[in-house]
């Protein structure tokens, strides 16, 4: 009896040694959180689309070995979009996985993966537009409104009409048509353009430099951190786009088709706005000679579920401009 006894004492001793071999060294609690590939950092999306990579991380004990059954908390930080899940349990490979689809806003989007007492991880997409394009705004501005020249003053070429002002999101920028009663011009003659498509990004008529485009007939109530420099250099470009908060100004590309100019915006070049925000502008050659809207300004909205514009009718008192439009062309830019 004893002798059974000891043997079977002696084969649990066997068995523990044989399953401690197996196992190996026991892991210790989570210490790191890394992500699966590098490339799902930073990633670029259609609006209503998923990413092309998965949102992956894994978690790892402070001698990187993988550890399962660690709970891991995804949340949309910023601009909105769906997740296939908000918490995920990592796998035997220590990791955790979830699909994003994006809202249909543009601009910067933040995911964050997090695990109680380790730092956060953050995955950022730019959520661009369809190929196809998704309108942005349609602006019809009335025949035969130019503003025009005083009494007192010489003759004039005839004022630029605008009849349309149309924008539309493709891929990474935003198209910007205005169309025109007659042919416009580039360079510096009596006959070509001037004008100026003033942006409020953050639709806050308290943040922001004046609307320029209220010296010359305008009525927005607005704040501007971006102005769109309509005049002509090369008739392939424009003076470009200011942001007023570096005061950093950047060419963008231009043509002239027909009865129009189409102007390619960059929306880098707008902060990666995502798309919601509020618009006015004023155009003449030797003269300011047409503003739009004609009352108010323009709200352009994508948070809605759908690219329209409403047209405020807010207005704000005219001030007396501290320049005259003639030094304004020469100028080029905007003097505040």
């Amino acid at each position: 009896m004893r002798s059974f006894t000891s043997a079977l004492s002696l084969s649990a001793v066997f068995t523990a040694i044989a399953c401690s071999d197996s196992s190996g060294p026991k892991a210790g609690p989570p210490a790191n959180l890394g992500v699966v590939n590098q490339a799902s950092l930073n990633q670029t999306a259609v609006i209503g689309t998923a990413t092309s990579l998965p949102l992956s991380v894994v978690v790892s004990d402070a001698s990187s070995r993988p550890l399962s059954g660690v709970l891991v908390t995804f949340a949309v930080a910023t601009g909105g979009g769906t997740l296939s899940a908000t918490t995920q349990t990592t796998d035997a490979n220590g990791v955790a996985s979830v699909t994003w689809t994006l809202g249909n806003t543009f601009g910067i989007k933040t995911v964050t993966a997090s695990v109680t007492g380790l730092p956060v991880v953050a995955f950022n997409t730019i959520a661009i537009a369809p190929d196809a394009g998704v309108l942005a705004f349609n602006l019809v501005d009335p025949a035969n409104d130019t503003i025009p020249p005083p009494a007192d003053t010489g003759t004039y070429a005839k004022g630029i009409d605008v009849l349309s002002v149309q924008g539309i999101f493709k891929r990474d920028s935003l198209i910007v048509t205005i169309t025109f009663a007659r042919p416009v011009e580039f360079g510096s003659g009596q006959d070509a353009l001037v004008g100026y498509l003033e942006f409020d990004i953050d639709d806050n008529a308290a943040t922001g430099q004046p609307v320029y485009s209220n010296f010359f007939g305008a009525s927005a109530n607005a704040a501007i951190e971006y102005v769109v420099l309509m005049y002509g250099e090369t008739g392939t470009s424009i003076y470009g786009v200011l942001d007023y908060r570096p005061n950093v100004l950047t060419a963008v590309s231009a043509s002239y088709p027909a009865n129009s100019l189409v102007v390619r915006i960059p929306m880098r070049l707008l902060g990666d706005d995502d798309g919601n925000f509020t618009i006015v502008g004023v155009v003449g050659n030797d003269r300011p000679t047409d503003f739009f809207p004609n009352s108010g300004s323009s709200l352009v909205r994508r948070s809605l579920g759908t690219s329209f514009t409403m047209r405020s009718s807010r207005l704000t008192a005219r001030e007396a401009p501290p320049f005259t439009w003639s030094s304004l062309s020469r100028r080029h830019s905007p003097v505040r």
